[in-house]
């Protein structure tokens, strides 16, 4: 089943007063998916940082992760010096992510949450997307893996 990821609010904000990392080829951003539980309410207004959704990770969880397999801090989705991508096509420029993924795992999660995970702070590790999938999406001694769209995590195509 398809689920649709959404931007937080203040994203494009962020990127454009370069508060998100650089998100070039040569940059060094470090992207992350956090696993969360079903408590997690997206405020997608008001949400802008990892602090705000760090609470919710499915860590340390006995229902959701029993093995203790998922890291606090979630899943690598890019390192955009390697695995991931920016291309401009004529007038429009493609963000793209490697899919995060977590080998021979048991846990499971509610939503994500998609964030810059390159400055030190957590109040300054920006939120960029998220996607609720209505239901426990689980591992059992499995793969783990977030597919994201394969036209990129995001566009922006400027009008002619």
């Amino acid at each position: 089943m398809a689920y649709t990821l959404k931007g937080y609010s203040h994203f494009p904000y962020f990127l454009l007063k370069q508060l998100i990392s650089d998100l070039s080829a040569n940059g060094v951003t470090a992207v992350k998916c956090a696993l969360l539980k079903d408590t997690y309410t997206p405020a997608q207004d008001t949400d802008e940082d990892y602090a705000d959704i760090s609470a919710y990770e499915i860590t340390d969880d006995p229902d959701l992760d029993p093995d203790g397999d998922y890291t606090a801090g979630g899943l690598d989705a890019a390192l955009l010096a390697g695995g991931a991508s920016v291309s401009i096509v004529g007038r429009v420029t493609t963000v793209d992510f490697d899919d995060p993924t977590l080998e021979d795992c048991t846990m499971g999660a509610y939503k994500l949450a998609l964030y810059d995970d390159t400055p030190v702070a957590d109040a300054d590790k920006k939120l960029i997307a998220f996607c609720d999938f209505g239901a426990l999406k689980a591992s059992n001694s499995g793969t783990y893996k977030v597919v994201i769209n394969a036209a990129g995590l995001f566009t922006i195509t400027v009008p002619a």
